[in-house]
């Protein structure tokens, strides 16, 4: 009773998942290949339970389907995900569907066809799929080792996306990988090659990972609703939280006609959040803007991204300039300075040189349009 239980809540929380991703249908990252599998393996589980529960004979077509197209389903998934691909290349991808669908709709059909036929069909037919499956499993592991297991950036900050598309891989490698350990000791236990025989041991061991794995996305709203979605629902929490925050404009208040900002803004829209993130990172821990002449092709290497991102970056989301951005980070930092006592042994000129001006009228012309004071009567404001 207890199994059937199990079976039937592993069933329908994969429905209701299978449900939900639909909604969301850019979600990449539960893509149709996903939810295919997740499907099959819902239906499996569906089969059983309600088998049990009725006291019928079990029709095994779910557990044929699941069986022959599961890793290969696994395979097309993990190829998109670490591809970054945001559409099915359904010619190409149809090839590896081909054996699988063949086996399927030979098995299915074993009754009608000659019965010597069938016998060897019956025998061959564990190999071939383990095989493949085997097979499917050691590729997938090294295009995600490949394309999604390696630091790519040395800039922390710019890779929150890609690390937790990195832990999510990992997690739903690492788990399918024990269902199909589980699904190559069934035959072993049983003592049957044959395919797809009636007894299936550790089935709870199995509906157990697949739970495990719908808590984890259940759990998980930037891959269940698809991380674009989550991040757009996270990015205006995340702007009231800037340091400057003042500086950045949360959506682009102007028309863009011109087709290079357009083209760009495709790609930026997405990302504009962590890029933002990362030059305040930059303006808070490196010594990058104190450096006289840096210029904003310095920021984009220091970031490792294009200087055209940064410079669309500084035109529509920002509400000064780069010029502008940099004295005020280099006053805030002489600000600074100044309360933690500086100038008791050091003169205005050398903060000036210290936080990136060539001259100190050009520090002082920028420190008394930001502070409204000027640098003198700051510091003597601060010590009085």
């Amino acid at each position: 009773m207890l199994l059937n239980i199990l079976y039937l809540a592993t069933s329908i929380l994969g429905l209701v998942v299978v449900l939900i991703t639909l909604v969301y249908r850019n979600n990449r990252y539960v893509n149709t290949y996903l939810k295919l599998y997740f499907f099959l393996g819902s239906l499996r589980f569906l089969s059983y339970a309600l088998t049990n529960i009725l006291a019928v004979e079990r029709i095994p077509l779910a557990d044929y389907a699941f069986t022959t197209l599961g890793w290969p389903l696994l395979f097309l998934y993990f190829k998109e995900l670490s591809t970054n691909s945001h559409n099915l290349k359904l010619k190409s991808d149809s090839k590896h569907l081909v054996l699988p669908m063949t086996l399927l709709i030979l098995v299915c059909f074993k009754n009608y066809i000659k019965e010597d036929i069938a016998i060897v069909l019956l025998k061959i037919g564990v190999p071939i799929v383990i095989t493949y499956t085997i097979g499917y499993s050691i590729w997938s592991y090294r295009i995600l080792k490949k394309n999604l297991w390696v630091e790519k950036s040395a800039f922390k900050p710019l890779d929150k996306q890609q690390v937790a598309i990195r832990k999510w891989s990992k997690f739903l490698f690492f788990i399918f990988t024990l269902i199909l350990v589980r699904f190559l000791i069934n035959p072993i236990a049983n003592q049957q090659f044959k395919f797809f025989n009636t007894s299936n041991n550790f089935l709870f061991f199995g509906a157990i990972l697949w739970i495990i794995v719908y808590i984890k996305l259940l759990t998980s709203p930037e891959f269940l609703f698809g991380y674009d979605v989550f991040q757009d629902k996270i990015n205006k929490y995340k702007l009231d939280f800037l340091v400057f925050e003042n500086q950045w404009n949360k959506i682009i208040s102007v028309e863009i006609t011109n087709k290079k900002d357009l083209a760009l803004k495709e790609i930026i829209d997405s990302k504009y959040i962590e890029y933002i993130e990362s030059i305040e990172y930059i303006a808070q821990n490196n010594k990058l803007f104190f450096k006289q002449g840096v210029k904003i092709e310095d920021l984009a290497n220091k970031m490792k991204i294009p200087k055209s991102h940064v410079v669309f970056l500084f035109k529509y989301y920002s509400k000064i300039s780069f010029n502008e951005f940099k004295s005020n980070i280099r006053i805030k930092k002489a600000m600074q300075l100044i309360q933690e006592g500086y100038l008791i042994s050091n003169i205005m000129e050398s903060l000036a040189v210290e936080v990136g001006f060539s001259t100190y009228s050009s520090f002082f012309k920028n420190f008394k349009e930001i502070t409204k004071l000027a640098p003198l009567e700051y510091y003597q404001k601060v010590t009085s």
